[in-house]
């Protein structure tokens, strides 16, 4: 199969897989480097005579090993790469499903579940506690420097 454009394309398409049979699934993270092609690591010079910084790039593969259908995205975009890493995460994302318009003032979004709950068969909720987990570590680190300051105010008495 042909390396799927676009990363919503690529994201239903792998959703529709994943549903279908998700304990026959592979997924393959892939990061590379165009240098490998080139002689300098660094840079590759063009037939202008200009200097062309290389990319990097990152490739994704979901495989069913029953069907033998495979689904790949290569992409060089730190955006895209987020939003794929999301989708693989438990809780999912959120696509616009206009088609492309810029100018279309009513955008449909898409609620898509994410990966790991599919895999996990379970429906994973988002904490809200994070707020109070770092006070508590907050107020845990407060105390062991207040205990810290006590030693060494002990240590310099005994001096």
């Amino acid at each position: 199969m042909p390396i799927i454009k676009s990363t919503n394309t690529f994201i239903e398409r792998s959703l529709n897989l994943v549903e279908t049979n998700p304990s026959n699934i592979t997924i393959s993270i892939t990061y590379g480097s165009q240098s490998k092609k080139s002689k300098s690591k660094h840079l590759q010079n063009n037939n202008d005579g200009k200097i062309l910084k290389l990319k990097s790039f990152v490739s994704f593969k979901i495989f069913n090993s029953k069907s033998g259908e495979l689904h790949k995205f290569k992409t060089f975009k730190l955006k895209s790469v987020s939003k794929i890493l999301t989708v693989l995460g438990p809780h999912g994302i959120q696509i616009n499903q206009s088609n492309n318009n810029t100018n279309s003032t009513n955008d449909e979004f898409k609620s898509i579940r994410g990966f790991g709950s599919i895999l996990a068969n379970k429906d994973i909720e988002e904490n809200d506690n994070d707020g109070e987990q770092q006070q508590e570590i907050d107020e845990s680190t407060q105390i062991s420097n207040e205990s810290s300051i006590k030693k060494n105010k002990k240590k310099k008495n005994k001096r």
